[in-house]
């Protein structure tokens, strides 16, 4: 597994998949806000469809989505800004990872890691998207006899 560091404009990225945070009550994290501005409104009026509130563990993949040079969007939610917590980014980095697992991504770009934590900064963040991804990813294999 390869990690890199990537920064500005989040819509000029090229990847497979772009990961954005939603907060409580379809709040879009300010990347993500970045994103939707670039869309014109479109992750707004997707989630005004109700298919996803921000809550945690909340996920909904997107496909071709406008403003973006992203082959695919996962929204992920993080439920209430005030609430979200180290211990919190840890588990939404986990469940977010098995689920570019499944979808077969082969590489994606994780705009998490700029969240504002109540208990965090961005070293621990940084840090912690590998190890969460790493830890996710993680499989023993048995040699047959």
């Amino acid at each position: 597994m390869e990690f890199s560091i990537k920064s500005g404009d989040p819509t000029k990225q090229r990847t497979a998949c772009l990961v954005l945070g939603v907060y409580s009550h379809r709040r879009l994290s300010p990347i993500a806000q970045q994103v939707d501005k670039a869309g014109k409104g479109y992750l707004t009026k997707i989630l005004k469809r109700g298919d996803m509130n921000g809550e945690s563990g909340e996920q909904v993949m997107l496909y071709d989505v406008p403003g973006s040079l992203a082959e695919r969007v996962l929204l992920i939610g993080l439920g209430k800004a005030r609430e979200f917590t180290l211990k919190q980014y840890r588990k939404t980095l986990s469940s977010t990872v098995k689920s570019l697992d499944k979808s077969h991504s082969a590489e994606a770009v994780c705009c998490l890691s700029d969240l504002e934590l109540q208990d965090g900064n961005l070293y621990q963040t940084v840090r912690d998207t590998v190890i969460s991804a790493e830890d996710a990813l993680y499989r023993v294999y048995r040699a047959e006899k």
